[in-house]
Parts: C-alpha cells; sequence; structure tokens
C-alpha cells in the first residue's frame, strides 16, 4: 500500500526515454515528420499509430504529469540514494 521510490525511477526513466526515441524519429525523418492532416483539428487513432510529430509532442505530457522530471529526480535523489535535501 505504499508507494515505493523504484517508482519514480521507473517514471522518470519511462517518460524521458519515450521523448528521446519520439524526437529522435522526428529528426530522422525530417520534414516528413510534419506529415500531419489536421482534418477535424485533430488526430483520429483508429487508423493506428499517430504520426511522429505527434508523439513528439504527446510526450511533454508524461513529463509534466505526475510530477515533472525534475520532482522525480529529487525523489531519487533523496529515497533511493539518501541525499540530503537542498
Amino acid at each position: 500500500g505504499e508507494v515505493s521510490p523504484e517508482h519514480s525511477v521507473l517514471k522518470l526513466f519511462g517518460s524521458e526515454i519515450s521523448q528521446r526515441a519520439a524526437r529522435l524519429a522526428t529528426e530522422v525523418l525530417g520534414t516528413e515528420a510534419l506529415d500531419v492532416a489536421f482534418e477535424g483539428c485533430g488526430y483520429d487513432d483508429t487508423f493506428g499509430r499517430p504520426p511522429w510529430m505527434t508523439q513528439y509532442f504527446q510526450t511533454y505530457r508524461a513529463t509534466i504529469s505526475a510530477g515533472t522530471s525534475e520532482i522525480q529526480r529529487n525523489i531519487i535523489a533523496q529515497r533511493v540514494l539518501g541525499l540530503p535535501r537542498r
């Protein structure tokens, strides 16, 4: 019933690695990553995964929700590494 500090490590790693992967994909695709259809002002995901540029923008939600990456790093420093609070 108690939250373990390992969850902070998993959340931080998962959100940061997905953001880096999406950024790499958009860099590799170049201008092709901008191929987003704006019919109805939103992406209809019934046809599969959204375009890489859309996925890249959505990764920022993961680094902000449930505590920003900086907060997760502070939790890891204090609870996992045993460092003192600043």
